[in-house]
């Protein structure tokens, strides 16, 4: 599927997209996200967790217009992108505050 059908199809909400999306891009995104942060424990779940929230981000950047295709394989780059801010912001979120010493 090209990235021209996913965008059609994410604005369309076309199962096959999702499908398609969930399938074939889901593995390749764990991959790397593992692969980028292999010191912070990431699980599977967070990264299941990461990966929701990447693609409600992705959808609504759709909707709004936000996303265009300039190269294949353009969709999947901004779909890691998305990925790699919400993991940061979850390990941030996740680590233990420590008091300040004075």
């Amino acid at each position: 599927m090209t990235d021209t059908q996913l965008l059609i199809g994410i604005m369309q909400n076309d199962n096959r997209s999702w499908r398609y999306i969930c399938r074939n891009l889901k593995p390749r995104f764990s991959k790397i996200l593992g692969d980028a942060f292999p010191l912070t424990k990431l699980t599977n779940e967070d990264i299941e967790d990461i990966f929701q929230d990447s693609l409600l981000k992705l959808l609504e950047k759709v909707k709004n217009g936000g996303v265009t295709v300039s190269r294949e394989g353009a969709i999947f780059s901004y779909l890691v992108q998305i990925g790699k801010l919400t993991a940061c912001n979850f390990i941030r979120n996740r680590r233990p505050l420590t008091p300040k010493e004075e």
